[in-house]
């Protein structure tokens, strides 16, 4: 992986994050795995400000979010709204997602912009 802030490696970077976010959508686990091994930034933000956690709790990826999980994505960062993975996990019924949340320490007290817990989101 390229590091520092030049515009090229920001670039590059970006870029990475879309494409690890184009594996989460298609639900590939073995390029996700891929991506993974090579050292990707697994909260790289899209220009929507999603992570790929968050994309994967939306569309109820179980194994792609178990894997993020155990690869070390941050469990409690916030998207639009402050929705985090797991809020939105539960907004969509997505059991399963919610319980690898859950599971691995997301945090069930905090709030997106309507003042609801995860619990609420349900």
């Amino acid at each position: 992986m390229l590091s520092g802030s030049s515009p090229i490696a920001s670039r590059i970077h970006f870029r990475m994050a879309r494409l690890l976010l184009h594996v989460i959508v298609f639900r590939s686990m073995k390029t996700c795995r891929d991506l993974i091994a090579a050292g990707i930034n697994l909260d790289e933000r899209d220009e929507y400000e999603r992570t790929a956690l968050l994309v994967a709790a939306k569309n109820g990826s179980t194994e792609l979010a178990r894997e993020l999980v155990q690869a070390g994505a941050a469990l409690d960062l916030a998207g639009a709204y402050r929705y985090t993975a797991l809020m939105r996990a539960a907004s969509e019924g997505h059991a399963g997602v919610v319980r690898e949340l859950v599971a691995g320490g997301a945090a069930l007290e905090l709030i997106n912009t309507d003042q609801r817990t995860a619990l609420l989101c349900a």
